[in-house]
């Protein structure tokens, strides 16, 4: 049996924060919250700080919505090959290179962008506003619709940890989005 040794980790500077979010996914109560760095007053990384909310968007606002109102499952195909946005502008993934045909299930576990830019082009953008707006994400909206960057994690105002938490714990529980809460008693 290998022993393993203990490393310590230095932060190069205080500058590098982030926030952290942990709810019951069963009744939104916060669990943990991580608000930061160094922190004992002030911003609150976890809840304060709204940023892109990046990949992770991908289950929320493209292929939560495909399996709600088109039917998708996890064997759904998707043919990873260069694509763009509706406006004509080149979209590709984060290697550059392209899968081919790949089921839902694997462009999600690999991040590929063209896939979930094509789901998110294949469901009703009012469709995907009422899924995400009901996990508690606010999205960049525009005349009833939303813009494609919305695919890979791209509007404003962004997303919190904690909000971000609260909506994928709708996944835990069933389809049931819990509102995130942290007094229990007055």
């Amino acid at each position: 049996v290998l022993a393993e040794e203990e490393t310590d980790f230095t932060w190069a500077d205080d500058k590098v924060q982030a926030g952290i979010a942990v709810v019951d996914v069963n009744t939104g109560a916060i669990t943990a919250i991580g608000a930061g760095r160094n922190r004992e007053q002030g911003w609150n990384y976890a809840t304060q700080s709204k940023r892109h909310p990046g990949s992770t968007a991908k289950p929320l606002f493209d292929y939560g919505p495909g399996f709600e109102y088109n039917n998708y499952s996890t064997y759904t195909l998707f043919n990873d090959e260069p694509w763009e946005y509706s406006d004509g502008k080149e979209i590709g993934n984060w290697d550059g290179a392209y899968q081919g045909l790949i089921t839902l299930r694997q462009a999600l576990s690999v991040s590929r962008n063209i896939p979930a830019l094509k789901a998110f082009q294949e469901v009703d953008k009012k469709d995907i506003i009422e899924f995400v707006t009901k996990l508690g994400i606010e999205v960049e909206e525009s005349g009833g619709s939303i813009h494609e960057a919305h695919a890979i994690g791209g509007f404003n105002p962004g997303a919190s940890p904690l909000q971000m938490a609260a909506a994928y714990a709708a996944f835990a529980n069933g389809g049931y989005y819990a509102e995130p809460y942290s007094v229990t008693k007055i």
